[in-house]
């Protein structure tokens, strides 16, 4: 069975991305688990704090009742779900450890007021869940349409080994979907490109002819451009990225690039951490 820790904070961004997992997964047998976590602002006196704790949780177990009954509703099923509720902070370390306990094998969260993948990565819950998880965590953005999964990008930028390939071949047959692994090169070089061609010849030698996989590339002197520009031109229903790719991450995130990243990103993105 499927586990999967859904984190809400009851918003209409983390509603939206249970509604997508959901969906994503209609046909399989997994069990989600919705985690709300609720932060105190500063530690009320200790006479107060069990009543206040539990009146926390309690609102959270109505409020969850509710999201439960109109999800239900949406599917015209009973979705497998069961609740939880802790108090305290941080939350990206609470979710991550309620994973452990639970031995999940995704965690999905929202993105609210997302303005491009910087805003969504940087100084957030779902970022700090994502770049320190050693679990596989899905974030969805606000406007990301509720479609199956049926083709994931993963971004190799050229250094992916067997085991992150064998990583991404999991979700793709989990989902049923094809996979396009994707590298943005800056020029039109020709140890690139041979590069490129080395890569895909060795992919094809030692995993055969995969018919739901294929390599591409793009030339774009800006990462987060080349991606753009191929998720708008190419049906994509999942991003893939690595945590560990160093120089895939200063690319994509780092404030000194040429512009300020706005890639408005309307892709779930499906963050690995490799061993």
């Amino acid at each position: 069975m499927l586990k999967i820790i859904a984190a809400t904070d009851f918003s209409e961004a983390a509603k939206h991305a249970l509604r997508f997992i959901v969906n994503a997964t209609r046909n399989m047998d997994r069990e989600i688990l919705v985690l709300n976590v609720v932060h105190l602002d500063g530690p009320p006196p200790s006479a107060m704090m069990s009543s206040i704790i539990e009146s926390l949780k309690t609102k959270a177990y109505f409020d969850y009742q509710t999201l439960s009954a109109e999800i239900s509703a949406e599917f015209g099923e009973e979705i497998p779900m069961r609740f939880h509720a802790e108090v305290g902070h941080p939350a990206s370390r609470i979710i991550q450890r309620y994973a452990a306990a639970e031995g999940a094998d995704l965690i999905v969260m929202g993105m609210k007021g997302l303005s491009g993948v910087e805003k969504a990565f940087l100084g957030s819950v779902a970022a700090n869940v994502a770049m320190h998880s050693r679990f596989p965590v899905m974030i969805v953005p606000a406007d990301c349409q509720i479609y199956p999964i049926e083709h994931i990008v993963d971004a190799t930028d050229l250094y992916q080994d067997e085991i992150e390939f064998g990583a991404v071949m999991q979700f793709a047959r989990l989902f049923g979907a094809e996979v396009s692994m994707l590298h943005v090169f800056a020029s039109d070089d020709a140890v690139e490109q041979t590069n490129i061609q080395a890569l895909n010849e060795g992919l094809v030698k030692k995993y055969g002819e995969l018919k739901d996989v294929r390599y591409v590339s793009v030339k774009n002197d800006n990462v987060v451009n080349g991606i753009e520009a191929y998720t708008n031109e190419h049906p994509t229903d999942l991003l893939v990225v690595f945590t560990h790719k160093r120089l895939f991450y200063e690319r994509l995130f780092d404030r000194s690039i040429s512009r300020e990243l706005a890639f408005e990103s309307k892709v779930a993105l499906l963050v690995l951490k490799s061993e």
